[in-house]
């Protein structure tokens, strides 16, 4: 299979995992312990199944791989994500959360720096850059409590992520996956419109937050085209 060939299977892929995880979770879900009991801040006021983020974690898994993109960003990511799958459905306190997520940002800083041109530079930005990476996973976890906000957020980041990419000439792995995870949230966002039928789970959310944040420091260049990314 030509590139070509490869890339339009990834994005084809992402879309219906992205859709069908959402589907699952719908619909076995609340069976299987995934029920998010509105609060506050939700628009929903009925008992709803989550985790529907299952298909995201799934075709970001699978272009990963597809794509060979190192293992420095997808498996701490896959693990937070995995952790998150586990709060969902037994709940973990907060500082373990935050422990796991900070070691999963540490990891990808480490591995980013030990091949930057300019490694003393990078080092001495690993904790703020933490600091941005986990405040990003947990922001956008915040938004999955109201219908359809996540999954929009989702598409539209990642889809803006991409054209930066393709503008720049960054790296096209980083366009591809930014595409493909933004068609993820196209798949699942049909099932997360008012009224909801599933919301996205920290499985789903946090994942986003995370790797959004990790592709906006490997791209950014430079201090404006952060602030522009991250905005």
């Amino acid at each position: 299979m030509g590139m070509s060939g490869t890339v339009l299977l990834i994005y084809a892929s992402s879309l219906l995992l992205g859709a069908g995880g959402a589907w699952c979770m719908a619909r076995w879900g609340g069976r299987l312990g995934f029920i998010d009991v509105p609060d506050q801040r939700s628009s929903h006021s009925a008992p709803t199944p989550k985790s529907g983020g299952i298909g995201i974690l799934a075709a970001f898994i699978f272009s990963s791989l597809v794509m060979e993109i190192p293992y420095g960003l997808w498996l701490p990511a896959t693990f937070i994500a995995l952790s998150s799958l586990h709060d969902d459905r037994k709940g973990l306190s907060p500082n373990i959360r935050l422990v796991i997520q900070f070691a999963g940002a540490f990891t990808f800083l480490i591995g980013l720096a030990a091949y930057s041109p300019k490694p003393a530079v990078m080092f001495l930005l690993i904790l703020p850059a933490s600091i941005f990476i986990v405040g990003s996973a947990n922001f956008f976890n915040f938004m999955d409590g109201i219908d359809g906000m996540a999954g929009i957020t989702g598409a539209v980041g990642f889809g803006l992520l991409a054209l930066f990419s393709f503008l720049s000439g960054s790296d096209p792995v980083i366009m591809i996956l930014a595409v493909s995870i933004s068609l993820t949230c196209l798949g699942f966002l049909p099932f997360n419109l008012p009224r909801a039928r599933v919301f996205m789970g920290d499985v789903g959310s946090v994942l986003l937050g995370f790797v959004f944040a990790c592709m906006v420091v490997q791209t950014a260049d430079n201090i404006l085209d952060f602030i522009s990314l991250a905005a």
